[in-house]
C-alpha cells in the first residue's frame, strides 16, 4: 500500500524525535507529505461507473509512543488473560469464538494427548507485525494545509460520529418514537442526560482498569489475596463489555431462607461475589 511506503520513509526520523510537536496534542508528532495520486472514485449506486481522477494532496502521517504503548500493553493485556484461561482449562463461554481467533493468531498452542492445553507461547512474528503501524495516524486532506488543523478537524468528526453510535446503541436514539416537536425536545434533553451518566461511568470503568492489581505500597493492600481479588475483577471486566456490566447489576435478588428442621435462619445475596463487592468499593457506590 503506497501510505505504508510513505510511512517507511519517515519511520525513523518520526519515531526518534523527529517531525513536528502537535500542539493540540503533546502525545504526537507529525510530518506533511505532499504528493500526487491518481484515485479511483465510485458513487455508491448500482450502476455508478468507476472513474479516476488525479490531485495534489497532503498526506499528514502522526506518530506518539504513547500511544503506541497503549496497545501494546492492551495486547500483553489480552494475551495474559487468554493464555490463563486456556492453560487452566477453563468453559470459555460466551468469549470462545473471540478468544480462539486471538489464539490462533498470536499464540503457540501445544496439547497433551488427552486434548488439554499443555503450553501455551508468544508467536512473535504475527505479534511484530501486528504492531507494526501502532501509534500511528494517517490524514489525507485536498485542501488544508496545516498538521494542527488537520488533527482537530479529524478528532471533531470523530467525536460527533461516536457520538452519534452511543446515542443509537446506549439511550435509544436510533428511534424517536415521537410525533410534535415539544415531545422531541424533550426526549433529546433525556438522550443527552443519559449518554452523559454513561460516559462518566465508562470513565470510571476505565480509570478502574489501569489501577488493579498494581502493588502500591500499601502493606495491606499489596497482601497476595487482595492483589488477586483485584486481577480477577481486572480480568472481568477486559473481557466484558460496559452494557453487559450494568446488566450484571441490573436488579440483585434477595432471598430469606428458613430452615425449619435445623432451626436456623440463611440469608442468600445472589451476584455479591467478592469480586462485585470490590468492584462496587472501587467505585464508591457501596458503604463499607
Amino acid at each position: 500500500m503506497w501510505v505504508a511506503r510513505e510511512i517507511e520513509k519517515i519511520r525513523s526520523n518520526l519515531e526518534h524525535c523527529g517531525g513536528e510537536i502537535v500542539d493540540c496534542d503533546y502525545k504526537m508528532s507529525g510530518v506533511k507529505v505532499p504528493v500526487h495520486r491518481k484515485f479511483s472514485l465510485r458513487g455508491q449506486g448500482k450502476g455508478d461507473e468507476q472513474r479516476s481522477a488525479e490531485a495534489d494532496v497532503n498526506l499528514f502521517i502522526l506518530f506518539s509512543t504513547a500511544n503506541k504503548a497503549k496497545d501494546e500493553v492492551y495486547l500483553r493485556q489480552t494475551y495474559s488473560m487468554y493464555k490463563n484461561d486456556l492453560l487452566k482449562g477453563v468453559a470459555l463461554g460466551k468469549d470462545r469464538d473471540t478468544i480462539i481467533a486471538f489464539a490462533k493468531k498470536f499464540m503457540l498452542v501445544e496439547y497433551d494427548k488427552t486434548g488439554r492445553v499443555r503450553s501455551v507461547s508468544l508467536n512473535r512474528e504475527a505479534w511484530e507485525k501486528a504492531l507494526k503501524y501502532a501509534g500511528y495516524l494517517v490524514l489525507l486532506a485536498d485542501e488544508e494545509d496545516d498538521l494542527n488543523t488537520a488533527l482537530i478537524k479529524f478528532r471533531k468528526r470523530e467525536y460527533i460520529e461516536e457520538m452519534i453510535k452511543n446515542f443509537e446503541m446506549h439511550v435509544g436514539g436510533d428511534k424517536t418514537r415521537v410525533w410534535d416537536d415539544d415531545t422531541l425536545d424533550g426526549e433529546v434533553m433525556v438522550w443527552f442526560e443519559a449518554l452523559s451518566m454513561h460516559e462518566a461511568f465508562e470513565t470510571k470503568v476505565n480509570y478502574l482498569k489501569s489501577t488493579l492489581g498494581i502493588p502500591t505500597g500499601d502493606r495491606d493492600h499489596d497482601k497476595i489475596v487482595e492483589l488477586d481479588t483485584e486481577r480477577e475483577l481486572s480480568h472481568w471486566l477486559q473481557k466484558t463489555s460496559l452494557q453487559n456490566i450494568l446488566g450484571h447489576f441490573d436488579a440483585v435478588e434477595y432471598v430469606y431462607l428458613k430452615n425449619k428442621d435445623k432451626n436456623r435462619e440463611v440469608d442468600w445475596k445472589t451476584s455479591q461475589s467478592k469480586r462485585d463487592l470490590l468492584f462496587l468499593e472501587k467505585l464508591e457506590l457501596l458503604d463499607v
